[in-house]
């Protein structure tokens, strides 16, 4: 019963991440251009497929499906896995409230911004990539082992992503930025 509630907690928490991110990003669309907003779109459609095609990766694989199995099977795993994936849902919700209006899709200059420094944001700059990061974490740790592939390659990319945008806010806030950036970290409190 844990076994399958902590499972399900998983599965639902990307559902009602992957609902909100897309109603976010259609609202979010204005003062974007149309090739900012099909890009972000592009992104989200690439990493369906990338999850996709881990899934059926393990469904393929002999040692891989014998290790999904004995992870699907372990209930400290999935309860551990649930906890992380709702740590980080709850890092990335929180911190896309903090940012409000001035959220955009990765890899978006919106010139209409100012810039946050609280909720999540007063201590790290890129919450929403930690938490994102985190749930990934937590499949690959309660549901998916192979997610752990899906979690590297996003991490390589949010963090080619949070360098971008670093440097065009640091020309957007050439004042502010560079103290706020002295000030935190870019993905873990206190630590990096």
């Amino acid at each position: 019963m844990i076994l399958n509630l902590a499972h399900l907690w998983i599965v639902a928490l990307w559902v009602i991440f992957f609902v909100y991110w897309v109603i976010a990003a259609i609202s979010a669309r204005r003062g974007l251009n149309r090739n900012a907003f099909r890009g972000g779109m592009t992104l989200r459609i690439g990493m369906f497929v990338v999850i996709l095609a881990a899934v059926l990766v393990t469904r393929r694989s002999h040692y891989l499906a014998s290790l999904q199995r004995a992870e699907f099977d372990s209930v400290p795993l999935a309860v551990a896995g649930a906890v992380l994936a709702t740590l980080g849902a709850i890092v990335a919700f929180v911190a896309r409230a903090a940012i409000g209006r001035n959220w955009g899709p990765p890899a978006t200059r919106r010139t209409d911004t100012e810039l946050i420094a609280a909720g999540p944001y007063a201590l790290i700059r890129h919450p929403i990539y930690s938490g994102v990061l985190l749930m990934m974490i937590g499949t690959a740790v309660g549901l998916f082992p192979i997610w752990w592939l899906v979690a590297i390659a996003s991490c390589v990319y949010f963090a080619l992503s949070a360098r971008a945008e670093e440097r065009f806010m640091t020309s957007r806030f050439p004042m502010e930025y560079p103290a706020y950036r002295a000030r935190t970290k870019m993905f873990l409190p206190f630590i990096f």
